[in-house]
């Protein structure tokens, strides 16, 4: 029994490390090559996301449920459009990328904090100043360029990862692209309902989901140890275009806290 968890658990990190390493070469080799055409880059690092996305799921064991499958079809989604989900762990992006090909943004702080930073580069995110205001508005433009030009953008409204017990408020301020571009809106609400079998509780969201100053090494080992992770993936109607930047605000929050079962 031991022996097949530490034969389990190494293979888990050789194939995540070798995943990970030919992602950066790949991604940052499709930046460097398509630095002429931004649209295209992006476009060709959602690809390489969601193909290396798919891989990862595979590696670390982890099984979308999909309960809304007789009411939304995943592949007739608009092929543009903003992506709106709640936020518990990296692994969102995973979760997320493996089932709707799409770009994230992400703030200047990641990009600069060295290996994680070449991994959002080789996926393509786009990535905002929060510690400047002024830039906003150029980067409100410059992502409403992007969705008008057949992008889909995901965001993380709580603007961090929380601990499970229940959806932050939403920041409005990137909601406006939806409104500028006049495109769908994507909720999703992402519930992690399982680990090895047994029902989420507090103990195993404290050390699975990744907030505030946890420590990422010993946040990913007890990742790596799990067998199985479950989670439940739920894609709601599209909002179609016209709708305010207020409006698209309340509809997400509702939709997503609405459905999202909270870990007390």
């Amino acid at each position: 029994m031991l022996y097949d968890f530490l034969v389990r658990f190494v293979l888990k990190i050789w194939g995540l490390a070798t995943l990970v390493i030919s992602f950066i070469i790949i991604g940052n080799t499709f930046r460097l090559l398509l630095i002429w055409n931004e649209s295209l880059m992006r476009k060709a690092s959602a690809r390489l996301l969601q193909w290396a996305s798919k891989i990862a799921i595979w590696i670390l064991g982890i099984k979308i449920k999909r309960p809304d499958d007789s009411l939304v079809n995943w592949n007739s989604l608009p092929q543009f459009g903003l992506i709106v989900s709640n936020h518990l762990s990296y692994l969102d992006v995973v979760v997320i990328s493996s089932s709707v090909k799409c770009i994230f943004i992400t703030s200047e702080e990641i990009r600069e904090s060295g290996f994680l930073g070449w991994i959002t580069l080789g996926g393509g995110s786009y990535f905002v100043e929060r510690r400047n205001a002024h830039r906003l508005k150029q980067e409100l433009r410059e992502l409403t360029a992007l969705l008008k030009a057949g992008h889909r953008i995901a965001i993380f409204p709580e603007a961090t990862s929380s601990d499970g017990r229940a959806i932050l408020n939403f920041k409005r301020a990137l909601f406006k692209i939806g409104e500028m571009a006049r495109v769908p809106v994507l909720p999703i609400c992402i519930n992690y309902s399982k680990l090895d079998g047994t029902v989420m509780d507090r103990e195993r969201a404290d050390r699975f989901f990744y907030y505030r100053d946890m420590s990422f090494i010993e946040n990913i080992i007890y990742v790596l140890k799990r067998r199985e992770i479950e989670v439940e993936l739920r894609l709601f109607e599209p909002i179609e275009s016209g709708d305010s930047e207020a409006s698209l605000h309340e509809r997400c929050f509702e939709q997503v806290s609405n459905f999202y079962r909270p870990i007390l």
